[in-house]
């Protein structure tokens, strides 16, 4: 894992400073090594920068940017490419290795098959590939969107990196608001790609191509060339390609641990870590206090349980208000914001996870997959019952007023569900799962600027509204919420997290699996099913919880004054957006725990805190 930097000066007037300066400003996604080079090609010229951390072959041959032998490729590489043994069996016949690395290999793999080759490509990674005999530099993100890649263009110059701060950080960029993307987020919880939270430094969210004679931006199209299996897969055929993608992603030369909250997902990859015969894999795990559960989670038990069951080195880190005391340092190392708490969460876990191993396996995208979210059951419910729960939608302000979720009690969390989908229910059922997936309305100073709609998945024939809303929270809150936040926050402590549900194989036989069959145990229900088979029986009868901080709790408790008093300040530049009074309101009935408005408070907190940070003369 690693950062990518990249400047094509299309004046020739730049010397190494801004690569430098780029490569300094992304130094913690590769301590181990930062290097840096400058060539001219064609008309233009090239600085290419990259900051390494090694995890596969530690030798100094396998730096970047990594040259071909005659020195007319060059790559810039972040991730990890699990089957390059495989590939490189393919390739040695015609190409002589000097390292044992997947950037070797991954280089002259698409040599040898062109831009088509990443097709066959099972890993995470983003990567630029140079071709200087062609004039052309190709751009590319695995399909997941796991591994992160951004880029500026102008008349001047042509500026990627794995991270906006990196394109900023050249001072050859403005730092302007897109003030379009607040609505949005604190609609969505995020912007919406490609666009970012600044004004022209855009997401890589396809395959894309720069010419250097023409100076040609351009999207490229790659065909399918994955064909339906001849036989269906079957539940063994599924969990083989599990246990594979596990086995995979253990290989490293540095330790690997696994983040482990005593939940279904991390479990299950717990248990197939042991039965690979792996012993005492260390497992990190972040807790509440057993009286915050009802508002945070029971890992603390959970975990615990998991990690003793499957020979796991467990370590667990308690989560306190205390942790907010460095909290505007931490707003100040955000790209963007993401007004979920998990984002925190992530950055303390990776912190005290990478004081033991440099590699840690996640659970992540386990949900979207496998239909573990308890909007995925509540949508199919929608889906068979749509005229007794559309009944429903006239009596939304009764259940809002019934549903007691504003303080701790056994019944709050299902009370909240009870409350959410109620309110979400539309004649539409893309709407509807959309309002599954929204914040409950902030109060705006606009109410009739709507924020711009996500992209909608086209319902083709060969599908149904259930599969739609999978491919939907893929697409959506897996790459722009889970996986974006996981990224960024764990790279900043140079910890590298893979995700083993997230195998190109294991979704591709997935779409020949009917997606209903999913729920017939409950959510998630292949994985429960792997997982009794392993002994863990009471990890599949455990509540579906997620990745909890009391953060609600701990401003009821008065833990955080600081944060009430901040958000009471009318002269706030989120408050451009945010109608105060009515988030008054909000925060009021919260506080007198009338109504959980945890998740509301916690994404204008946030967007106060980073806007003050990114534009303070806004702000002032």
């Amino acid at each position: 894992m690693c950062g990518i930097n990249l400047i094509i000066d299309k004046r020739r007037k730049l010397d190494d400073t801004h690569i430098q300066l780029m490569n300094q400003a992304t130094q913690y996604r590769g301590p181990d090594g930062s290097f840096h080079e400058s060539l001219q090609i064609m008309q233009s010229k090239v600085f290419l920068g990259h900051n390494r951390l090694k995890i596969l072959d530690l030798s100094n041959q396998a730096n970047q940017p990594f040259y071909s032998h005659d020195n007319q490729h060059i790559l810039l590489f972040n991730g990890e490419i699990y089957n390059y043994q495989t590939l490189k069996n393919q390739l040695k016949h015609k190409y002589h290795f000097k390292t044992r690395s997947d950037t070797e290999v991954l280089l002259y793999w698409l040599i040898e098959k062109g831009i088509e080759g990443i097709g066959q490509l099972e890993g995470m990674f983003a990567f630029v590939w140079v071709d200087i005999q062609r004039g052309m530099i190709f751009f590319a993100r695995d399909s997941f969107y796991i591994k992160p890649l951004y880029y500026y263009n102008d008349d001047q110059y042509f500026i990627v990196s794995s991270e906006i701060k990196g394109i900023l950080s050249t001072n050859l960029v403005d730092q302007s608001l897109n003030e379009d993307q607040i609505v949005h987020y604190l609609t969505y919880k995020f912007a919406q790609a490609p666009q970012t939270f600044f004004q022209g430094i855009m997401q890589v969210s396809s395959l894309m191509s720069f010419e250097i004679s023409t100076n040609r931006l351009e999207k490229v199209k790659i065909e399918n060339t994955k064909s339906a299996p001849q036989d269906l897969p079957s539940v063994a055929d599924l969990e083989s390609l599990l246990i594979q993608s596990v086995e995979q992603q253990l290989q490293a030369d540095v330790p690997v641990g696994i983040f482990l909250s005593g939940g279904i997902d991390s479990t299950l990859l717990a248990s197939i870590i042991q039965e690979l015969g792996i012993k005492n894999t260390p497992s990190f795990s972040l807790v509440n206090s057993v009286k915050e559960e009802n508002f945070g989670t029971r890992d603390h038990y959970y975990a615990r349980l998991a990690a003793q069951q499957f020979g796991s080195e467990y370590q667990e880190i308690q989560v306190k208000p205390t942790d907010f005391q460095s909290f505007d340092i931490w707003v100040q190392s955000l790209n963007q914001p993401i007004a979920d708490g998990a984002f925190f969460l992530t950055d303390l876990l990776s912190q005290f996870a990478r004081k033991s191993v440099k590699v840690a396996l996640s659970g992540a995208g386990a949900d979207e997959l496998f239909a573990g979210y308890n909007r995925h059951s509540a949508f199919y419910r929608y889906l068979n019952n749509y005229r007794v729960f559309k009944s429903l939608s006239s009596r939304k302000a009764l259940f809002s007023s019934i549903a007691l979720d504003g303080f701790a009690h056994p019944w709050r969390k299902k009370s909240r569900l009870i409350k959410k989908f109620v309110q979400s229910i539309d004649s539409s059922p893309a709407q509807t799962f959309i309002n599954f997936t929204k914040l409950s309305g902030i109060p705006l100073n606009y109410p009739s600027l709507e924020s711009q709609p996500l992209p909608i998945i086209p319902l083709d024939a060969s599908s149904d509204w259930f599969r739609w809303c999978l491919k939907y929270d893929q697409q959506q809150f897996l790459a722009q919420d889970v996986l974006a936040l996981t990224d960024v926050m764990s790279m900043r402590h140079s910890l590298e997290v893979r995700v083993p549900y997230l195998s190109q194989k294991l979704y591709h036989s997935l779409q020949y699996f009917n997606p209903v069959d999913l729920l017939q145990q409950g959510r998630k229900g292949l994985l429960k099913q792997w997982l009794l088979k392993r002994g863990g029986e009471v990890f599949v009868k455990r509540s579906k919880e997620g990745f909890g901080m009391p953060f609600g709790y701990w401003l009821q408790q008065g833990t955080l004054p600081w944060v009430e008093n901040h958000l009471k300040m009318p002269q706030l530049f989120v408050y451009k957006w945010v109608n105060y009074k009515g988030f008054q309101q909000m925060l009021n009935l919260h506080m007198k725990q009338k109504h959980d408005y945890t998740s509301e408070i916690w994404a204008v907190f946030l967007l106060s805190q980073w806007l003050e940070a990114k534009f303070p003369s806004y702000s002032s």
